[in-house]
């Protein structure tokens, strides 16, 4: 059920707070942000709106703060809880891709191979106990 997935999905998540915590305060609610909400189909523009910022704004303090662009760090997180995912929950292989946010498996799977080196299939079989 929902309340078990969601469960699960928090095993996964990574406390960006605590990994970025001398960031500016607009920063850090915007991670808070992509922390609670990493599954759905968040961007750039929403994030900034949701801040009261304009979009230009946010990128360059989140570049300047974080030292990435706000995509690819949203990207490389999704990533990294896919492959807590993989390897602690009992989700199928195939619904990972949507629990993290991603809306086609096909650019996920080219995503996370580029991302870890590997393939979900390698990945997993590396990884697993």
């Amino acid at each position: 059920d929902a309340i078990c997935d969601k469960k699960k999905s928090d095993n996964g998540r990574i406390s960006l707070s605590k990994r970025y915590p001398n960031v500016h305060p607009i920063i850090l609610k915007a991670l808070k942000m992509i922390e609670n909400e990493y599954f759905t189909s968040m961007n750039q523009k929403d994030i900034a709106n949701n801040l009261g910022i304009s979009p230009e704004y946010f990128s360059g303090l989140f570049s300047k703060n974080i030292g990435e662009s706000f995509v690819h760090f949203l990207r490389n997180y999704r990533i990294e809880i896919a492959k807590s995912l993989y390897l602690n929950s009992d989700i199928p292989r195939e619904e990972v891709p949507f629990k993290v946010g991603f809306v086609d498996e096909k650019y996920y799977n080219r995503v996370f191979k580029n991302t870890t080196g590997m393939s979900v299939g390698e990945y997993i079989r590396e990884n697993r106990r």
